[in-house]
């Protein structure tokens, strides 16, 4: 039965019966109702539904009305229209239930027309399956108005019970599966859903899919089978393969037990296998290749026993499978917990103290085969040596050497612990490699200050020394040692000097042990995946451990070059020829100059006298001077004092004169610039010779094409491929056209910052692209429209309530609706106390104003005081005038609800435990009657702890435990000592007197509770943004899919564009809608910040 065939009255009876009120509900949500009660019912095959109230004039009349209208489509169905004979069907099989669910026994007239009725219902059915079985075979069947109708049945005639339609079924055929098991599945749904082979031979067509079908149509026009087990022959005959009993029966033998298989789903696994065979073999034969074939430990066993049949061997197997698991789960006896009864209870060793004589048993040893416990000797490992006193054979722990010296663990050095280790330690580390490092850049720089004013210096070429520090201007350092000719040139990295060996015998510059510290000092990145090793000029290879690239200075030139970290070589730093074609360095050999490009270096050089120390320093600091020397440098420095001038001079033995090669000077007129002006283009002009603009060499990375700036990035990995590696500039005016075609194109599908970004890099740069990137994103409105946050939820947990007493503060909410009771309730009044977590249930009939202000006026207000505020969701019960005014009457005001976040009401909580608890005591079929233990579980409620404020809620209202039984105070011997003296009611008022003392204290219970709570609600949650009236938000779109207006709820934008009408609190915000009308108030959890439109400003 389809609920989208029945017409309204007949909705409205099937959902009567099943306890579903259709007051106010239209005709698509009765449908909608219908079908998940339909859905329920598959579920429970045996349930029958009552007639509530059942009247036999109406059931009367509806009945004529449907047979008749049935009657008349079946007279004029063709059997062409599936959609058709589908309504007619699920209307048939509506009429015979309702026909079937009148009472009979009432009165004879109802019995009569149930009989009758059943009768041509039951006509009707058979004349609609006859014309269908016409349209299958290719009959054409005669319509006319006046055609006679069947003769009916005799009264004796019987309707068998209604099978589930085969379309329904979730089995289908393709013809890629297995058929066989295609056929068994089909025959236990068969079995399962009442249908008959007829019934399923007629509906055959709905079994297949795909290139089945097409099978079926071509056999179909052959009427090469009649009946459902022809069908199965020609399916099996088409499908299986030629050779398919031979090929199984091969699988058959092959298939052994495995070891994590259980024995009964071996055998059931190889029983269905023989069934699939065309002749099945005999069960001695069965048995015997069964037997064969489970696990060896079972074959074992099996052939000392005598087995007949399947169910002996599937029973002898499953109590060696179960001594199996006993086997591998069995553990010894645990250690004894207290004196054991008899000797031979105990796992270990017998204590002599057992015993009645100890003596008797004392040198008594225990067998060799008893269960008892002995101390593992322990073996003494081969050259374990003491750190204390250095002897092999023991731990340092194990050590009796009394006084014990403490020793670093890192490099063995005496009388210090590793903390305190001044090469193991981290101080003592940095304390060695600040003192090693004397070539600092402070150091340097100052050296450097003091040795240039005596670039003048009158001391001839032939007094220089074997040892001797020869300085240029031009950051060239020949370092003459003795037997050391080698040249050390020093280099700006970041601001600060650095001394290298210039060698350009070698191919490639490199970094080696002693100068892996400029690594860590400068903070680089080593890019591995370069070649293996380097060749030296010994002939060694050395491994590569990457490649780093470093910015090198020389005056005022700039260069990046990229230096191999070689750690096996012991030299710091060496320049190789990469580093002079870099510069343009030569050398003069002949006579011992360098040059930089064609400019010859200065040949005035300092002399200092001194010899190098062997190791690595090359620089000697004034520190470091003694104190001869300390003298001799300061004398110097104040002789030579007035040579140094602050400003640069001027001088007239050279006359200053500008190259302009072939071209003649230009004689124009001086334009004149404001002093402003002037100000920023003499900034801007600093700032492009700092950089060194007017040196294009200096910047390898840049070039102009065809009047297009182009940028050079490298790609990440060493493989040839077709990306692009010099990306367009685009100017400030035309990159949002990129961002366009990047990000909004449907090729670019509104991706997230991070794809967007590096589309682009694919192919454009410019400065500051990321910032433009994630501004660009953040502000696309579509993007905000549809895509969700993934960041944590916002909306920290509020304050909590200021509430002082009782029945101050109040919560209301409605429970359903419900199954239609038994009593006509469908939904429950549910009201609860902030305070005392008194809660009340009240059953309603219908869910408007007037019941609700009814109830709260009578049975609330009247009875525990009027609330100063009520909290209520945003239903139309609780914001009609009605509502209000009682509210306002009374003196209160009413908090609502942030629309969909109704867990910010209190009485939410009490609802989740009345559904619990009428679940409780219902019965599968019996959801009629949850009604019938409301006012039982309200007083469980009212009568338990709660866990906030630790107290009972009766007890805090009536100050006295409130019993559910009278025996509870005891057996009356007469009936005027019921009644108190006036001595017991002034003790009993004076007991109530101390109860608001109490409230103090269910504050603090409640405010602890509220801590608890805002600890772990917090957990996944970041502090809200901040909103102002006014402001643009996204809000939360709340829709639900709509199939008759073609539209899913999973399409619709997740965010809707909104404004800010009134800030309620610093979590809840009055909105208004796209349009400018009010929409309500909604949680921050539910919004988003509006971040502006698409037309952004770019960076520059």
């Amino acid at each position: 039965m389809e609920p989208i065939h029945l017409r309204s009255h007949e909705l409205n009876y099937e959902l009567r019966i099943r306890g579903v009120a259709t007051e106010r509900v239209d005709i698509a949500l009765k449908r909608k109702y219908l079908k998940r009660e339909l859905r329920k019912d598959l579920a429970r095959p045996n349930i029958s539904y009552t007639v509530p109230n059942f009247d036999f004039e109406l059931e009367q009349n509806e009945l004529i009305e449907s047979i008749d209208s049935v009657t008349e489509l079946v007279n004029n169905y063709d059997g062409l229209n599936f959609e058709v004979g589908s309504r007619l069907q699920s209307r048939l099989n509506h009429i015979i239930g309702r026909l079937r669910r009148m009472p009979d026994d009432v009165n004879e007239d109802i019995s009569n027309f149930r009989g009758d009725n059943i009768v041509i219902v039951s006509a009707l059915e058979e004349e609609l399956v006859e014309i269908k079985e016409r349209n299958l075979k290719g009959e054409v069947v005669a319509i006319t108005p006046g055609r006679p109708a069947r003769a009916l049945p005799g009264d004796g005639a019987s309707v068998g019970a209604k099978c589930v339609p085969v379309y329904k079924w979730p089995v289908r055929f393709d013809g890629t599966g297995s058929v066989n098991s295609f056929l068994q599945r089909v025959n236990e749904l068969k079995i399962s859903r009442k249908c008959s082979e007829h019934e399923l031979f007629e509906a055959s067509s709905e079994l297949f899919e795909g290139a089945a079908t097409e099978w079926f149509r071509a056999q179909m026009r052959r009427n090469r089978f009649d009946s459902w087990n022809s069908l199965v022959m020609a399916l099996k005959k088409d499908f299986l393969p030629l050779a398919y009993d031979d090929d199984l029966w091969k699988q058959i033998e092959k298939r052994r037990q495995r070891e994590d298989e259980s024995v009964i789903i071996y055998i059931s696994i190889m029983e269905n296998l023989f069934e699939c065979l065309s002749e099945k073999p005999s069960e001695e034969k069965i048995l015997r290749m069964l037997m064969n074939r489970v696990l060896p430990d079972y074959q074992s066993h099996l052939a000392l026993q005598e087995i007949t049949t399947i169910e002996r061997l599937v029973k002898v197997c499953r109590s060696l499978e179960e001594a199996e698991k006993s086997k591998r789960s069995f553990k010894l006896s645990p250690k004894d917990v207290e004196t054991p009864l008899e000797v031979g209870l105990s796992p270990s060793p017998v204590p002599i103290s057992l015993y009645p004589n100890p003596s008797e048993v004392c040198d008594a040893k225990p067998p060799r085969d008893a269960n008892h416990c002995r101390k593992p000797k322990i073996k003494q490992v081969a050259g374990l040596e003491c750190w204390h006193c250095h002897k092999v054979g023991h731990k340092a722990a194990e050590c009796r050497r009394k006084a014990r010296q403490p020793v670093c663990y890192g490099c063995g050095k005496r009388n210090v612990k590793r903390p305190d280790c001044p090469d193991c330690s981290k101080n003592g580390k940095q304390e060695n490699d600040k003192k090693a490092c004397d070539t600092s850049a402070r150091e340097w720089k100052q050296w450097l200050r003091v040795v240039k004013k005596f670039y003048k210096s009158s001391v001839p070429r032939t007094s220089k020394k074997k040892d001797a520090l020869l300085v240029q201007e031009a950051n060239i350092i020949l370092v003459k040692k003795e037997f050391d000719n080698r040249p050390y040139v020093s280099v700006q990295i970041f601001g600060r000097s650095v001394v290298a060996l210039l060698d350009s015998g070698a191919s490639h510059s490199v970094i080696g042990s002693a100068g892996i510290y400029l690594l860590q000092l400068f903070k680089l990145t080593v890019q591995t995946g370069v070649s293996d090793s380097l060749r030296t000029a010994d002939g060694k290879a050395q491994p590569i451990a990457g490649v780093v690239s470093l910015p090198l200075q020389i005056g005022n030139l700039v260069r990046v070059l990229k230096v191999l970290v070689v750690p096996s070589l012991e030299h710091a730093f060496i320049l190789g020829s990469d580093f002079c074609n870099l510069f343009n360095i030569t050398v003069d050999f002949g006579s011992g100059s360098y040059y930089v490009g064609d400019q010859p270096l200065n040949t005035n050089m300092c002399l200092m006298s001194g010899r190098w120390s062997d190791g690595n320093n090359k620089i000697c600091s004034r520190a470091e001077l003694k104190e001869a020397q300390a003298q001799q440098l300061t004398a110097l420095i104040e002789q030579f004092k007035s040579i140094s001038s602050s400003k640069l001079g001027r001088t007239d033995k050279i006359m200053h004169k500008i190259d302009t090669g072939d071209a003649e000077p230009i004689k124009q007129r001086h334009h004149a610039l404001s002093p402003y002006k002037l100000e920023i283009l003499n900034k801007e002009l600093d700032k492009m010779l700092d950089l060194g603009v007017d040196s294009p060499e200096s910047y390898p990375d840049w070039k102009v094409e065809n009047g297009v700036l182009l940028k050079h990035t490298p790609l990440d990995f060493d493989l040839r491929t077709n990306i692009v590696q010099w990306k367009l500039v685009i100017p400030k005016e035309q990159r949002m056209d990129v961002f366009k075609a990047c990000h909004d194109d449907p090729q670019a599908a509104h991706l997230g910052i991070y794809k967007t970004l590096h589309r682009i890099r694919e192919l454009y740069y410019w400065p500051r692209l990321l910032q433009d990137v994630r501004k660009y994103v953040r502000s696309c409105e579509s993007c905000a429209a549809q895509k969700v946050n993934s960041t944590a939820r916002p909306g920290l947990m509020g304050h909590p309530k200021k509430v002082n007493f009782p029945w101050q503060y109040i919560s209301t909410d409605i429970l359903g609706p419900l199954p239609r009771s038994k009593n006509g309730y469908c939904y429950i009044l549910a009201v609860s106390d902030y305070f005392t977590k008194f809660c009340l249930l009240h059953p309603l009939r219908k869910a408007n104003a007037i019941s609700i202000v009814k109830y709260l006026e009578e049975q609330v207000f009247l009875v525990y005081g009027a609330p100063q505020v009520v909290a209520c969701d945003n239903g139309v019960q609780f914001t009609s005038n009605l509502f209000q005014n009682l509210i306002k009457t009374y003196g209160g005001t009413i908090h609502y609800n942030a629309s969909f976040h109704a867990q910010v009401n209190a009485v939410e909580r009490v609802n989740r435990v009345v559904e619990t608890a009428i679940r409780s005591y219902l019965n599968e079929n019996e959801h009629r009657n949850w009604d019938k233990e409301i006012h039982k579980i309200g007083f469980a409620l009212r009568t338990a702890v709660h866990e906030s404020s630790g107290y009972v809620p009766t007890f805090l209202n009536f100050g006295r435990y409130v019993p559910a039984d009278g025996s509870y105070y005891g057996k009356l011997e007469a009936a005027d000592e019921v009644d108190l003296d006036n001595l017991n009611q002034k003790q009993y008022g004076e007991e109530i007197d101390k109860l608001p003392q109490l409230y103090k204290e269910v504050r603090r219970h409640l405010r602890q509770a509220h801590q608890k709570n805002e600890k772990y609600y917090n957990l996944r949650k970041r502090p809200a943004d901040i909103y102002h009236a006014g402001d643009k938000v996204w809000k939360r779109n709340f829709v639900l899919s709509n199939k008759a207006e073609h539209f899913a709820a999973k399409l619709a934008p997740k965010y809707i564009l909104c404004t800010v009408r009134r800030v309620i609190s610093r979590l809840v915000y009055e909105l208004n809608g796209p349009d400018g009308r009010k929409i309500g108030k909604f949680h921050v959890k539910d919004l988003k910040p509006y971040r502006g439109s698409e037309n952004v400003e770019v960076e520059e």
